[in-house]
């Protein structure tokens, strides 16, 4: 999984070896506009909040991963631009109890952390990134 952000939003997808990325990646852009590109095909999937005037909290993505891990290859090697390494999910504790993975990403307005309340008992991980307007948080889960 990937997240990148630009300067005309924000810029998300994942490396999986069983899926042809094809530059596929999804953005949601400053404007509020959500596109999906594919082997350099854009596509308008939604309009939401300007990221500037963004209120409340957006669920941008959520994703989940086998619960058979450890079966899983590994993914192929990240070919695109380079970005900062921002989270490491140590999976060896999924792997152990034969659980999945789960990862949400969720936008929502800075300092608001009463936002995230309510994900408590499922969530595993929550790594908030408060260098951004609006935050973002990224939560892992078991699945």
């Amino acid at each position: 999984m990937w997240i990148s952000i630009a300067p005309n939003g924000i810029y998300y997808s994942y490396a999986l070896k069983t899926i042809d990325q094809g530059g596929f990646h999804t953005s949601y852009h400053k404007d509020g506009s959500v596109w999906r590109t594919r082997n350099g095909v854009k596509e308008k999937i939604a309009q939401h909040q300007p990221l500037k005037s963004f209120k409340g909290k957006y669920y941008l993505w959520n994703m989940v991963l086998s619960n058979v891990i450890g079966q899983v290859g590994a993914a192929p090697l990240y070919k695109m631009k380079k970005l900062d390494s921002a989270i490491h999910i140590d999976a060896r504790p999924y792997k152990k109890k034969r659980v999945g993975i789960g990862i949400r990403v969720i936008l929502f307005e800075p300092k608001q952390y009463s936002m995230l309340k309510g994900i408590e008992p499922t969530a595993k991980e929550i790594h908030v990134y408060p260098g951004f307007e609006p935050w973002f948080a990224i939560i892992v889960y078991e699945s």
